[in-house]
């Protein structure tokens, strides 16, 4: 009994018969789709979290606004502003918030320098400079200033060749008045 393959030296010297052979197509066509399949799915899973990590610090930002210009927190530090934005963040930013997330808080004199502060400007890398930030709150009726910024590495890091330090850095900004409390 003849084999049904016969040897590849054969098929090359027939290259219709060669095209028309169909062993293995599917496991190749797999193959080539598999690897940018993953790379779309992985890619709307970090997007996804950026839009949540962005979510959250922005919900954590106006908890903290919130307390200040009510009069719930009159005693405000640094540590306690991190402290409140990074339980919200907790689910997507793990332990090391407190040390990652920059704050800048001040009390302005009117709503046009507060408009002034509460401009960024960026570093040569693209980062955002966070240098001469910190935290000094007035008291009723004071105009107010809050920057956060959070640089969240990447999770699913497919693009380590391209650029190995990459990360999202997430910003807020509020401007307000405190009620007369």
């Amino acid at each position: 009994m003849r084999s049904r393959y016969r040897s590849s030296c054969y098929l090359w010297r027939h290259p219709i018969r060669f095209w028309r052979k169909r062993d293995g197509a599917t496991a190749v066509e797999f193959s080539l789709l598999l690897i940018p399949f993953l790379v779309l799915i992985f890619s709307i899973i970090e997007v996804s979290l950026g839009f949540a990590s962005g979510q959250l610090l922005a919900n954590g930002s106006e908890k903290v606004v919130r307390q200040i210009r009510t009069g719930q927190q009159t005693a405000v530090t640094e540590s306690w502003v991190k402290t409140e934005i990074c339980k919200s963040l907790s689910m997507l930013a793990g332990t090391d918030c407190k040390n990652k997330i920059s704050i800048y808080l001040q009390s302005q004199g009117s709503f046009s320098s507060a408009a002034s502060a509460s401009q960024i400007s960026l570093l040569s890398d693209g980062s955002i400079d966070t240098a001469g930030w910190g935290i000094s709150a007035g008291g009723a009726s004071s105009i107010h200033t809050l920057k956060t910024v959070y640089p969240r590495p990447t999770m699913i890091n497919l693009l380590a060749l391209l650029a190995p330090n990459a990360k999202m850095e997430f910003f807020y900004t509020a401007t307000w008045r405190n009620e007369p409390y």
